[in-house]
This record gives C-alpha cells, structure tokens and sequence, in this order.
C-alpha cells in the first residue's frame, strides 16, 4: 500500500501530470461549448425551420405559376394544384411541430415529422422509386425509425455529432476524446511513471527490497487503475457538465448503428457499457506496451514517440489503405475507436464485418497475455542479471 501512495503523490506533485488533467477538463468544455455554438444548424429544430422555409418557397413557386398568364395543359395545372396543396399541408405540419417543441412534447411533434417522412417516401414510391436516391431513401427509414422510438419515449432528438443531452455526450466524449486525445495524454503520463525509474540507464526499481517483479507489476496495477479512474471521472465531468445545461436526457436514447440494409438502433446505455469495456482493455494495453518501451528506451521522449506509433500511427496506416482494410480487427489498437466499432460505422466503413465488440474484446485481452507474458520474461531476466551482479 505504502507503494502505491508513493506513485499517487510522485504522480500529482509533477506539473506536468496536473497540466495534463487540466488539458483534459479543458477539452471536456471545450467540445460541449463547441456542441452549443454549431450544433443548432443541424439540430432536429433547425431541419424543421429549414423545411419550413422550404415549404413557404414551394408555395410561392406554385402559386406564381397557377397566377401567371401562360397556358398550360389539364395535368399540368392539376400537378401544380396537388403539389401546392402538399406544400401548405408540410408548411401547416412543420408550423405545429415548432408549436409543440415550444410546448416540450416532443411525442406529437415527432409524429408530424414521421408524416412528413411518410409522405416523401409515398411520392417516391409512387414514381416508381427513381425520385430520391438509395441511400437517401435508406436514411428517411433510419430518421422514421428514429423518431418513432423517441415519440415513444417523448424525448427531443439530439444532434447526431453534437450531442448535448447528459448521456449522450458521455457518448460523444468516448467517441472524439479517446481515440486520439486521451490516448495521447495517457502516453505522455505512463512515459513519465515508467521512465522516471532510470537513472544514468540504471532503473533504482531494482534496489527495492520488494523484488523487481512485484515492483514492476505493482506499478502496472498502478497505471491501469489510476488511468482507467481518470477516464470514468472524464465520463462523469461530461454528464454532469451536460446534464446541468441541457439535461440528463435518456438511458435509453437509440441509437442508430450503421448498416447497408438493415434499420436497428441500441440504447445508449449499451453503447456507453460495451465502448467502456473496449476502453479499459485499451488502457491496459497501452500500460503494458510503456511499461515494454520504457525497459528498453530508457528514456521518455523516445517511450513517448514510439508509444505513439504504435497505438496511433498503426490504426491510422490500416484506415487509410484500402488494401489492408481486411486485416484492420487483428490490430488490437483499432479497437481505440470503440464508440465506431460498437455502432459498427468502422465495418461499414472499411467494409470488414469483423471489426465487432466481441472480437474486441478477444483480441485487446489475447494482445495482453502476450504483452503480459512478455514483461515478466524481460524483467525476471533483469532481476536474475541484477542477483548474478551483487555475487
């Protein structure tokens, strides 16, 4: 025990490591302020007054068009009648959801916004399907799907990528802070526990009575639960912060996960449970390969860019080419991503059905094992070299 305070003081008594937890908080505030700013252009309201506005020009056209002096045939002035007539009917359907959003109930706005997305999706099958585009069509079934289930819980759509409601912003800060940003800040601290240990390339590590083993594996137990405390601190700063400004919102906000095909959403609570448990096997893979770096660098700037290749730079190369996209579920740090693995956005993206949770879990715990296997290979060879030294 007396260790682990040992590591806890030497670990807030460095600026560094106190400048790093602020950079963090700052970048918790930072995305939601930036989520406020931009995301009312995207919002569910902005879309609507942007149909509104939409339908106010359409029946504008129309009307021109009936009130002018050119002569067109029977059809011609039945279509602009009937699409008159379906524009002010939008026009008075939009007109009573921003009435009712105003009122907070949220379920009979959204029932207005699933008939308007029936609607378009009743002219383009009535034009045989050519009207709108696949993937245009596919993502009116995905909103329709959406809606439905939040009319059933009478909650307001948040902004998909500026979310702001409570839960859903644990989930966006899981989704834009890991990958990258957390995972940066986390390499730069375990390159400083790990490291500051060597003197002169000696690590004073082996001087303690404890033995260099229970040390070494002590001071990895360390890392993981201090990293893993400070990640689901992060989450609760991001609820909390959300939660006072806009509201808690709901545990079971769906979510939509991507597919060709296929409409399904998942409570927000899964995404949050399943991308949570990709993270912490994260953070124990990126402790056990500093801890690997460290042994042989000796130094921290070097831990730190060779870290950095490793658990940013491999996932980044896999992405971006094509050619290996089949093999980016084998690299273990691919599942840094797991807000994308976990909605599947990365199979659909890299077209690998493989990149799954389940797969997640299996290969970030085998690449453990291994990594664990291997430390305590290198450091009980160490620790004979340091017995066989002091004979």
């Amino acid at each position: 025990m007396y260790y682990y305070k040992l590591l806890l003081n030497k670990t807030f008594k460095n600026r560094n490591n106190v400048l790093l937890l602020l950079l963090l908080f700052l970048g918790i505030v930072g995305l939601y302020i930036l989520n406020l700013n931009t995301g009312d252009f995207y919002s569910y309201l902005g879309q609507v007054k942007d149909h509104h506005n939409t339908t106010i020009e359409l029946e504008e056209y129309y009307e021109n068009i009936l009130n002018d002096d050119v002569k067109y045939s029977e059809d011609d002035i039945e279509s602009f009648k009937g699409g008159l007539q379906d524009a002010l009917e939008q026009k008075e359907w939009n007109e009573k959801i921003l009435e009712l959003a105003d009122q907070k109930e949220w379920s009979k706005a959204l029932s207005y916004s699933i008939e308007i997305i029936n609607r378009h999706l009743h002219v383009n099958e009535k034009a045989g399907g050519d009207l709108f585009p696949e993937d245009h069509v596919f993502a009116l079934k995905q909103e329709k799907v959406l809606y439905e289930q939040l009319a059933a819980l009478d909650h307001e759509p948040d902004t998909e990528g500026y979310e702001r409601f409570g839960f859903n912003y644990v989930y966006r800060i899981m989704d834009s802070i890991f990958p990258v940003f957390f995972a940066l800040i986390l390499s730069v601290f375990l390159s400083e526990i790990f490291v500051n240990t060597y003197k002169q390339g000696f690590n004073i590590d082996l001087l303690l009575p404890s033995g260099y083993i229970r040390t070494t594996l002590r001071k990895i137990l360390y890392c993981t639960l201090f990293a893993v405390c400070v990640y689901i601190i992060t989450l609760f700063i991001s609820f909390v912060l959300a939660s006072i400004i806009t509201g808690t919102g709901s545990f079971r906000y769906p979510i939509l996960l991507y597919s060709l095909d296929t409409v399904a959403t998942v409570p927000v609570w899964i995404i949050i449970a399943k991308t949570l448990t990709l993270h912490a096997l994260s953070i124990l893979n990126i402790v056990l390969l500093v801890s690997i770096i460290s042994y042989f660098a000796k130094n921290k700037l070097i831990t730190l860019l060779i870290t950095v290749v490793f658990i940013i730079g491999s996932s980044m190369v896999l992405k971006s080419l094509d050619v290996l996209n089949s093999m980016i579920h084998l690299n273990p740090f691919t599942y840094l991503s797991g807000a994308d693995v976990v909605t599947n956005l990365m199979a659909y993206q890299s077209d690998n059905p493989s990149i799954t949770f389940e797969n997640g879990v299996f290969f970030l715990s085998v690449f453990a094992v291994i990594l664990i296997a291997a430390i305590l290979l290198l450091v009980r060879q160490r620790e004979k070299k340091q017995m066989l030294a002091r004979k």
